[in-house]
């Protein structure tokens, strides 16, 4: 974990007006960072072999704003269960800025650096292993999208890389690391296939 990780995220937290001197109640409404699945002991040896970025939600007020949030669980919970089936752990940190338009939790600028950064600290690892896939859905998607387009040298500990919901499809990049899914739709078919998880224990320790 280096300065040149730590820095940006740290000031992009601090634009949020984050005060690390006294957290929050997290309120167990809104969608929080976490690591898949939940409430599982055995699960603390399996690997974590997979970051989801969510789309954006409300990360504060009573209102979920057009259902996002009840969205956001719902992709949760059916990640959870594919954790459980692969015997892995999905990362799930939280965008890094707010946009100003709307108020939603988003990835806005954030980059791959800080997305791992983030990501090592929802499961409690301190590094992430080589061959980690992301999957990005809706505004997540797109942040997965502008990482595929990335140079296929930056993309090296990836294996694969899946922009969900981008609504037009891109070409596939860097030997097939990178796919789009254009229709907005959690989870997108055959994901077990799409990250060559199907029929296949997840390799041991973390």
């Amino acid at each position: 974990m280096t300065m040149r990780r730590i820095a940006p995220a740290l000031a992009l937290m601090l634009s949020l007006g984050a005060d690390w001197s006294c957290p929050a109640v997290a309120d167990p409404a809104i969608p929080q960072s976490t690591c898949l699945p939940e409430n599982t002991p055995e699960s603390d040896g399996w690997p974590v072999m997979v970051i989801y970025l969510h789309g954006w939600f409300a990360p504060a007020g009573p209102n979920d704003v057009a259902g996002n949030r009840a969205v956001e669980f719902a992709n949760r919970n059916y990640l959870a269960q594919f954790a459980r089936q692969h015997r892995i752990r999905i990362a799930v940190p939280l965008g890094l800025q707010i946009e100003p338009s709307n108020g939603m939790l988003e990835w806005g600028q954030a980059d791959l650096p800080q997305i791992e950064l983030a990501s090592e600290r929802a499961c409690h690892v301190p590094a992430l292993r080589k061959g980690i896939s992301l999957i990005g859905f809706s505004n997540g998607g797109f942040k997965a999208r502008d990482i595929g387009l990335l140079p296929c040298g930056d993309l090296a500990n990836c294996f694969r890389i899946l922009a969900v919901g981008t609504e037009t499809r891109f070409p596939d990049r860097c030997g097939g690391k990178f796919e789009s899914i254009p229709e907005h739709k959690f989870p997108p078919d055959d994901l077990g296939l799409l990250l060559d998880l199907d029929d296949k224990a997840g390799p041991p320790g973390q």
